[in-house]
Order: structure tokens, then C-alpha cells, then sequence
């Protein structure tokens, strides 16, 4: 008999991917099968997921370096405006 407690989940959408050849060492190789093993993941996913942080890592860099540099004056002055004693209250409940 049928449980109708189940939901049935919509099937999960994809992104678009593109096969993609890479020549690796054996013991790089063997690093990637024991790691995605160990997290659950398919090779390929424990791969995607290693260059996608990789790629995030880049990105964020990027971003800082756009950013307009500040003294240590000023850094200290937004850090003590920060962790006001209201701040560190709020904290506490945490």
C-alpha cells in the first residue's frame, strides 16, 4: 500500500555543462577519488566544487584590490565604531 505522506520532490534543474579534459598526476588523481569519496560527491562534483571556491577566492580578490585603500587611523576608528559596547550586549545573547 502506497504511503501518501510522501511528498514528491520536483526533480532537480541542472546547469548547463560542458565536458572539459584535464591531464592530472596519478597521486592528484587519487586525491580527488579519496576526497570525493569521503564527502559523497561524484568526482566530477568533488572536482566542480574545488575550482568553483578556487574561482570565488579570485573573484573576491579582485574585488578587494577595487577597493579605495584606507589608513590604519581610519580602520581603527571603524572597528571601535563597530564593537560598541551595544555591539558586544547583542552578542552575549548569541
Amino acid at each position: 500500500m502506497p504511503r501518501n505522506d510522501v511528498k514528491k520532490q520536483a526533480p532537480v534543474k541542472q546547469a548547463p555543462v560542458k565536458r572539459f579534459t584535464v591531464s592530472l598526476t596519478d597521486e592528484l588523481v587519487d586525491a580527488i577519488r579519496e576526497g570525493a569519496k569521503a564527502e559523497g560527491l561524484s568526482q566530477s562534483a568533488f572536482v566542480t566544487q574545488a575550482v568553483a571556491n578556487r574561482v570565488r577566492g579570485w573573484r573576491l580578490r579582485a574585488a578587494i584590490g577595487e577597493l579605495e585603500p584606507f589608513d590604519a587611523d581610519e580602520a581603527a576608528r571603524l572597528l571601535a565604531e563597530s564593537f560598541t559596547p551595544e555591539f558586544w550586549s547583542q552578542m552575549n545573547g548569541v
